[in-house]
């Protein structure tokens, strides 16, 4: 090999190691893939959905039984069937986001918080009434600060319900393309 391809193949040589490099690197800078975790079951126990996770309620009435910690950041998201939230028995819901990290309540269709989570790209869009309600149902000490309701209100309900006698702190939410 002379020493003009020598040296052609050695530089084409650290040109690739360099592009692979530098594939690398970005690659390593891209955020982390939220992890999705599909609530099929009522809440029975003392349960607390964790900051980073994207949780989709498939159950068409789940019930929440026991205290369900919503950590801030967390995003909750409702299957298209339109699906209900309700407290009973002794079930409360801490839902204490912050400013900088929110929780937000929406529809699985709702590609921009949490992306596409139903995978179906651009094929549905979220709507107003997507998904039903949180209903507090009679019961006492719920606690939302810092959560954003979208798109829910299916069946003229209201996002969030304080309803028969409830009693619940709810400050600094916001209501977004709710019927």
């Amino acid at each position: 090999m002379s020493p003009k391809n020598q040296f052609s193949s050695v530089l084409m040589l650290a040109l690739l190691v360099l592009a692979a490099s530098a594939c690398k690197k970005d690659k390593e800078e891209e955020p982390p893939v939220s992890n999705i975790i599909y609530i099929t079951e009522n809440i029975t126990q003392a349960t607390t959905w964790q900051t980073g996770n994207i949780y989709v309620i498939q159950a068409w009435d789940l019930w929440v039984k026991d205290i369900l910690t919503i950590q801030p950041g967390v995003i909750v998201k409702f299957s298209s069937a339109g699906p209900d939230m309700n407290l009973s028995d002794d079930g409360v819901i801490l839902a204490n986001g912050t400013a900088s990290a929110p929780i937000i309540f929406t529809s699985i269709r709702d590609d921009a918080h949490g992306g596409d989570n139903n995978g179906d790209g651009n094929s549905t869009a979220a709507a107003t009434g997507d998904w039903s309600t949180v209903d507090l149902n009679g019961t006492d000490g719920s606690i939302f600060s810092y959560c954003q309701f979208y798109y829910g209100g299916k069946d003229n309900k209201s996002t969030l319900s304080v309803s028969s006698g409830s009693d619940a702190n709810i400050s600094h939410c916001t209501f977004v393309l709710n019927d």
